[in-house]
């Protein structure tokens, strides 16, 4: 059992901290009958993170560069989640920027 764990747990000090790849955090809630959602991802334009919002499925996304988890330039059309909800989209926001991981698909079919 040693055998398998501990080359294990080297490759995984061997991982660097810092690194952040790309994740995201979002929030749903419904006011007045109305379904709100809002996505904000680690990915960044210009230093300005991305989010998305939808209004009743209605999709629609941009950056946020003050922080505020309104689209910017959309602040009279979308709504910001309540504060209760905020906490873990601001940690996006203001954290590191990630970076795009390419995945090796979990799934190769060889034909003969």
């Amino acid at each position: 059992m040693k055998q398998f764990v501990l080359p294990l747990a080297l490759f995984a000090l061997a991982i660097p901290a810092s690194a952040e790849v790309c994740r995201f955090e979002a929030t749903s809630w419904i006011e007045s009958g109305i379904t709100y959602r809002t996505e904000i991802s680690t990915i960044a334009d210009n230093g300005c993170k991305r989010i998305i919002q939808s209004i009743d499925g209605v999709e629609e996304s941009g950056n946020d560069c003050n922080c505020d988890l309104i689209i910017d330039g959309r602040e009279g059309h979308f709504k910001a989640p309540d504060p209760f909800a905020q906490t873990k989209l601001l940690e996006i926001c203001h954290g590191p920027e990630g970076e795009k991981v390419e995945e090796e698909p979990w799934l190769t079919i060889v034909e003969d």
